[in-house]
């Protein structure tokens, strides 16, 4: 945790099950400010012309960035990416992360477009003299976007919803950005937070001069265990535990139970498929809700019958639950030998009852006899 008081700064040491952030202070700050006005998004106005550029955004934001490093000449650019999606809560889970923008940064400067050869190499001169810095975070937190940029006599700050990416600033999506000049107020509180993480929460990223695929990336070569070979010390991830509110309400449980919509319901509604010509936009038609309408459905004498049914379900914690009780997955090693007799005795019989290639059939019940008990967990 980073307490302010007096200027000073005091870090707390931390475990990976610790209940608070690096980044996190005993309170929320909130900065209170006054609008000027409005304006349309002008990419050259408010990111070129400037010395510095100190960015916090997501993986989406790596063309634009590329772009960015291309048009403007920065003396120094500095780059923290975090990540706008779900991350699990086992750090092997940030470390695959991690692989993932190791891959995508060094291919965006391979495939960075319309830029000399000369430029080029200037661009990867500046990685190498390291005045073009990037970082991942190491921590499960969903950080805030801040753009800090800075030249003789300006320094500006951008933050809101957006993310440095051509399709958040295209006026595609409904997207908030504030911008914040010679506000002193705002530059020290959004440094502030930009600084608590690039000190606590992020392992430097090296650009590859050959990409490499992040499946293939050896583990060891992960930024957080190069961070531990450069220091030699060790390195603390923020994996802090999911919370009963997270586990019941939270993106992952949603997106699961989204994926368990019957099928029968998505095929009785093929019209909402995505829109012609890969159009973003799906018309709901008086004919789609017809569809609707005529797809079966429990009705109320049907729930008694439907709740008898078997169900097994798990949540991200790895608990099983079977009829809504808890199941115990610890069992007692006589048990299975117990159960793998029983399986062998079952299958042995196939050669007093059957005729034909026994070897085989026996051999795809087994495989059918697994995959009816094991799909629940798949």
């Amino acid at each position: 945790m980073t307490n302010r008081t007096n200027g000073a700064m005091e870090q707390r040491s931390l475990l990976l099950d610790d209940p608070d952030s690096k980044t996190k202070s005993d309170v929320l700050g909130v900065l209170y400010a006054r609008s000027e006005g409005t304006g349309l998004f002008d990419r050259d106005r408010l990111f070129g012309g400037f010395d510095t550029m100190r960015a916090l955004t997501y993986s989406a934001s790596i063309p634009m960035i590329m772009g960015l490093l291309r048009d403007y000449d920065y003396d120094r650019f500095e780059c923290i990416f975090g990540h706008g999606g779900i991350l699990g809560r086992q750090p092997r889970e940030i470390i695959d992360f991690q692989r993932q923008i190791d891959e995508r940064l060094s291919r965006g400067f391979v495939a960075i477009a319309g830029v000399s050869p000369e430029r080029r190499e200037l661009l990867h001169d500046r990685v190498a003299e390291g005045r073009a810095r990037f970082f991942v975070v190491k921590d499960a937190i969903a950080h805030a976007k801040i753009y800090l940029l800075e030249r003789e006599g300006l320094r500006r700050v951008v933050v809101g919803s957006a993310n440095l990416s051509e399709t958040a600033f295209s006026g595609r999506q409904a997207e908030t950005l504030i911008v914040y000049d010679n506000d002193d107020v705002a530059w020290e509180h959004y440094r502030g937070q930009y600084e608590d993480v690039l000190k606590t929460a992020v392992s430097a990223l090296d650009v590859r001069d050959k990409p490499q695929v992040a499946a293939v990336i050896p583990i060891e070569e992960a930024p957080i265990f190069r961070e531990v070979e450069r220091t030699g010390s060790e390195v603390t991830m923020y994996v802090p535990p999911e919370t009963e509110q997270e586990a019941e309400y939270g993106a992952a449980k949603i997106l699961v139970s989204v994926n368990n919509v019957p099928n029968v319901q998505r095929a009785a509604m093929p019209d909402l498929d995505r829109g012609r010509n890969g159009s973003p936009n799906i018309t709901v038609t008086p004919a789609i809700v017809r569809q609707a309408r005529r797809m079966p459905v429990a009705r109320p004498d049907e729930e008694d019958e439907i709740g008898a049914l078997p169900s097994l379900s798990y949540n991200r914690r790895g608990i099983f639950t079977l009829q809504g009780g808890e199941l115990n997955l610890d069992v007692k090693s006589e048990d299975v030998r117990r159960d793998a007799r029983l399986l062998l005795e079952f299958f042995n019989n196939y050669e007093a009852d059957f005729v034909g290639d026994v070897e085989r059939l026996q051999r795809d019940y087994f495989g059918f006899t697994s995959w009816f008990y094991f799909a629940p967990f798949m």
